[in-house]
């Protein structure tokens, strides 16, 4: 089991790795670029919930981390009714047959939320960030 120590200090390495940067090879028209970028905090905000899960699955160590990490994003000055609301769409699409369906669902989903859905260039940005997000977060906490 973690410390509590450890566990704070893994919470502020999942927190400092929210993504908001779009990439810098990202096709966004300057209108939805601040959209763009707001959503991909959503989104990895619920990657590293998976992530996170997928680690530690029903374990306390799990539910320590998450509420340390939760506390930190609520004192962030999120809107947490919106960041539930992500949170539940976002995994309503990742449920899929195939790992490569479930990351096509989350960009469509991506793109929807930043008023682009049917725009296949911001799909594809939320699927190949959710994907190096996730593989970040995986190696990250398979090294604690």
């Amino acid at each position: 089991m973690q410390s509590r120590k450890s566990t704070e200090k893994m919470a502020k390495q999942l927190f400092l790795l929210l993504q908001t940067d779009l990439p810098d090879d990202a096709q966004v028209p300057k209108l939805k670029r601040e959209r763009v970028s707001t959503e991909l905090l959503y989104l990895s905000m619920f990657l590293t919930d998976l992530a996170v899960y997928l680690t530690f699955r029903d374990t306390p160590e799990r539910s320590q981390l998450m509420e340390r990490f939760w506390n930190l994003v609520s004192t962030a000055g999120l809107n947490m009714d919106v960041v539930g609301e992500r949170m539940q769409a976002y995994s309503e699409s990742s449920k899929a047959a195939t790992r490569d369906e479930a990351f096509v669902q989350l960009g469509k989903t991506f793109a929807w939320h930043c008023l682009a859905l049917g725009d296949v260039d911001i799909a594809t940005l939320g699927e190949a960030a959710a994907e190096r997000h996730l593989e970040v977060l995986v190696t990250l906490l398979a090294e604690s």
